[in-house]
């Protein structure tokens, strides 16, 4: 069928609407094109479909740089300019805090360079290529130009990670790894397991440390929670900011990355790391609180327990806009007041953008 793209929506498509009044979610385009689709899959509601032909083109668009791009599901938006590329994220955004989180977000998505080979980790498919997009297929592909290590590194298993980073390489087969990285953030240097959990982005540590701290102003002698703790990136330097007379109880249920957690702060022994689930019991009072959840979020229980503990500061760091809109409803909900919340593109050519939210008690 032939389309009249509409807007932007979540998942890294657009949308459309068919003659008999289904919405169509359409992989391939861009706001406001005309485009010929075919249907992948239908419902009684809505449609999937992904574009074929461009009949007119968004002054957007650009050519894909990857001959993978369209096969391969890694990416969502290498036939967008980068300008566009941050308006698209940008909108998707003020539309989940809009519906979601019912406030007005009228803020921009900041671009991080660099915009290519910037994937510290890769999970490559059977060692060979990525999956197809919505698909378990696998689409082998000899360079991934987004990924810091762009060549596959061969059939070593179901799921093969790898992580590069500050020139580095650990391999993890299936779960299971040996080695790591080391590597330097600000004044700093993490060890981090093969197979570990790590900021994506070769840039955001930096980015997102750094903004929080200018967020939260930690003071000497302050008490931190530093919830989804992972490796210890914000206790570490939150610990080295309240100082020994402060506290820093960094939660995380991985045992990989609290064992990393530990080594990481073992120069500030105020900084402990515990290994638990991040549920409303474990929570302590604290004057400041950092939590860094999975793309699942916090949770309806989770939020509300950090509600009532009234630290004088929160920091919420958000790989996915729907589920921190939801928490952020809590909290607002709460009497919780949102002093600031930043975007950033710390995933080009994908859909994904990550996002800081701040916020303040009632008084």
């Amino acid at each position: 069928m032939i389309l009249t793209v509409g807007g932007v929506g979540a998942g890294g498509i657009c949308v459309a609407r068919a003659e008999d009044g289904r919405v169509v979610f359409v992989r391939g385009a861009l706001p406001g094109e005309t485009v010929r689709v075919e249907v992948q899959s239908e419902g009684a509601r809505f449609l999937r479909a992904t574009v074929v032909e461009v009949l007119s083109a968004s002054e957007g668009r650009v050519e894909p740089p990857c001959r993978w791009f369209g096969t391969c599901g890694g990416c969502d938006w290498q036939h967008a300019s980068p300008a566009l590329q941050l308006s698209l994220k940008a909108d998707v955004v003020r539309e989940q805090m809009s519906r979601v989180g019912r406030f007005a977000w009228d803020g921009l998505v900041e671009p991080v360079e660099p915009s290519w080979g910037w994937r510290t980790r890769s999970q490559w498919a059977e060692g060979v290529g990525f999956h197809a997009h919505r698909s378990h297929d696998v689409v082998p592909v000899d360079r991934c130009i987004i990924s810091a290590a762009e060549e596959p590194p061969g059939p070593l298993g179901s799921v093969v990670e790898v992580m590069s980073v500050a020139g580095q390489t650990a391999v993890a087969v299936d779960g299971r790894g040996s080695g790591g990285v080391r590597v330097p953030v600000l004044d700093r240097r993490f060890e981090v397991a093969a197979g570990g959990f790590w900021q994506v982005h070769s840039a955001a540590p930096s980015v997102l440390v750094t903004a929080v701290l200018e967020g939260l102003q930690p003071q000497p002698g302050e008490s931190c929670l530093d919830l989804y703790s992972g490796v210890g990136l914000f206790a570490a330097f939150l610990g080295a900011a309240v100082g020994p007379t402060g506290s820093v109880l960094a939660v995380e249920a991985s045992s990989r990355a609290c064992a990393d957690a530990a080594r990481n702060t073992d120069d500030l022994p105020w900084v402990r790391v515990r290994t638990a689930a991040v549920t409303a019991s474990v929570l302590k009072p604290a004057d400041l609180v950092v939590l860094d959840p999975p793309r699942a979020g916090a949770g309806l229980e989770v939020t509300a327990a950090l509600a009532r503990l009234r630290p004088r500061a929160l920091a919420y760091v958000s790989c996915d806009a729907a589920t921190l809109a939801r928490d952020l409803r809590v909290l607002l909900d709460a009497g919780w007041t949102l002093t600031s919340l930043r975007a950033w593109d710390l995933y080009p050519q994908t859909e994904h953008v990550e996002l800081l939210a701040l916020l303040t008690p009632p008084t």
